[in-house]
């Protein structure tokens, strides 16, 4: 699953990239307050995306498909593909001001 920012690039660039089967790229993110982040399935397999604190979450992406979430509040925000988390398919992004 690949991630996009608010202005289109790639997400290790300045958002969150979920990258092909299983893996997070990149896997920590540190984006601005107002950034709108897209992960977009490349992979394979679905994968869902859930954030620890309940913050964001999409019940599966197939190949091809997205979900955008904007950030508004500073703050940590883990998140998880549930389905893979036990292969390390877990990544971080840090929204500052």
């Amino acid at each position: 699953v690949h991630v996009w920012d608010g202005e289109g690039r790639l997400a290790r660039h300045n958002g969150v990239n979920l990258s092909g089967d299983h893996f997070f790229e990149p896997a920590q993110l540190t984006v601005k307050v107002g950034t709108t982040v897209t992960w977009k399935s490349v992979g394979q397999s679905t994968h869902d995306l859930a954030a620890r604190d309940g913050s964001f979450n999409d019940p599966g992406m197939s190949f091809g498909q997205t979900f955008t979430y904007t950030f508004t509040r500073a703050g940590r925000y883990p998140y998880v593909c549930m389905q893979h988390e036990g292969d390390g398919m877990v990544g971080v992004v840090t929204v500052v001001d």
